[in-house]
């Protein structure tokens, strides 16, 4: 039972690095390689989990652990490459929000539309392997709200080619004038 446990975190950390080696050399803006990626993750991975926890039963010559144990696997490494996943994915959206804030701040003031940082709510979210991002953006007053709000889209879009962007402003009259 202790070459079951032992040869599960080694192959687990195995297919953990190759996982991060592939994600890191992967572009994030081609998402066909993303895809490749899940079905590597989700499909291949577990089923060579499978096969290679057979040889090592078949050698062990305990067939009842192989009966008993060896359909746990694929289940087993699917939560555990889900977890991996969830914390990767979520390290991408705090690098594309870091990166969408400043960029979005930067355009603002090109536009010469001057918001305070608090003003502005971003909310990045995955829908169907496709990454979509909600811009909030309070302000005082604006003219042609339209135009500069597809403007501003343009110019994230062209920034950040993978990402879907939705602008939002919402506009609070200046009374005091």
């Amino acid at each position: 039972m202790n070459v079951l446990i032992i040869s599960n975190l080694i192959l687990c950390l195995i297919f953990l690095i190759v996982y991060l080696y592939i994600k890191n050399t992967i572009s994030g803006h081609l998402f066909y390689n993303v895809i490749l990626l899940d079905i590597l993750m989700y499909f291949a991975f577990p089923i060579l989990v499978f096969l290679i926890n057979i040889i090592l039963y078949l050698n062990l010559n305990n067939l009842y652990i192989l009966a008993v144990c060896a359909p746990l696997t694929i289940p087993t490494y699917k939560i555990i490459s889900r977890a991996i996943k969830f914390v990767l994915d979520y390290k991408l959206y705090k690098n594309y929000e870091d990166q969408i804030f400043n960029e979005l701040i930067e355009l603002l003031d090109s536009m010469s539309i001057y918001v305070d940082k608090r003003n502005i709510v971003l909310n990045i979210y995955k829908r169907n392997n496709i990454i979509s991002c909600d811009v909030y953006i309070k302000i005082l007053d604006i003219e042609n709200k339209t135009k500069k709000k597809d403007e501003l889209k343009f110019k994230l879009t062209d920034a950040f080619k993978n990402i879907n962007f939705n602008i939002i402003f919402d506009v609070k009259f200046n009374y005091k004038r």
